[in-house]
């Protein structure tokens, strides 16, 4: 449970830095001011639309992966496109970048949710899924200071967002696929189980299963 707890933790809070910081960080792109809002907040609603067929298609940890991995791919890509870029389309793609990186953060944390509350035992799943939600708060409360770390230059805020997301990434590789495993409802470890073929009663004799207290025995 403490790996998890770090690892979903630390997840949500990079996605928190990464959603609000590109909302708060629309003021350093190029372009309308209002625009760029409108989209960064509407660019995410696509990739919701779909994210149960993601979810059954591919589960719930690859999907969670995929879309950290491409979201901090797209921000680390700004710095190329910012050195190596022509002038004529070097705001347009790093424009670009930002809003394909919003969406992919937007569905990463949606994904969360489901893949948080599956990760934990029902006894202690609020308290698990309410610690991540802390941390997310604590992310929020980040975002605007990543932003200062470059007031002329919105790149640089755009690289350590995308280095948080892509290190997030990589810390799902540590938890297991929930998809199509039953909910575990106790932290206990669970029982060995066997099978008991138990023969027929002959007449006149009577039978004693020799069976542990301490196992689940299914009769065939």
């Amino acid at each position: 449970m403490i790996k998890t707890t770090i690892c979903s933790s630390f997840v949500w809070c990079s996605c928190s830095i990464v959603f609000y910081g590109m909302t708060f960080g629309a003021h350093g792109l190029t372009g309308n001011l209002y625009l760029n809002i409108f989209i960064l907040t509407i660019c995410d609603l696509p990739i919701r639309a779909f994210i149960f067929w993601f979810l059954r298609r591919f589960g719930r940890k690859w999907s969670s992966i995929a879309f950290l991995f491409f979201g901090g791919l797209c921000l680390v890509a700004t710095v190329i496109i910012k050195n190596t870029a022509d002038a004529q389309y070097k705001d347009h793609l790093i424009r670009t970048m930002a809003v394909l990186a919003k969406a992919a953060i937007g569905g990463a944390w949606t994904t969360m949710y489901i893949y948080t509350n599956e990760l934990y035992p029902t006894v202690v799943r609020t308290i698990g899924v309410g610690v991540s939600q802390i941390f997310s708060r604590v992310g929020g409360i980040m975002a605007p200071l990543v932003l200062l770390m470059g007031e002329d230059n919105i790149v640089v805020p755009f690289v350590t967002m995308g280095c948080f997301i892509i290190i997030s990434a990589a810390c799902l590789f540590l938890l297991p696929e929930t998809k199509g495993r039953p909910l575990e409802d106790t932290l206990k470890k669970k029982a060995k189980v066997e099978f008991v073929e138990i023969p027929k009663q002959e007449e006149g004799r009577t039978f004693e299963a020799n069976i542990p207290e301490t196992e689940t025995v299914a009769f065939l």
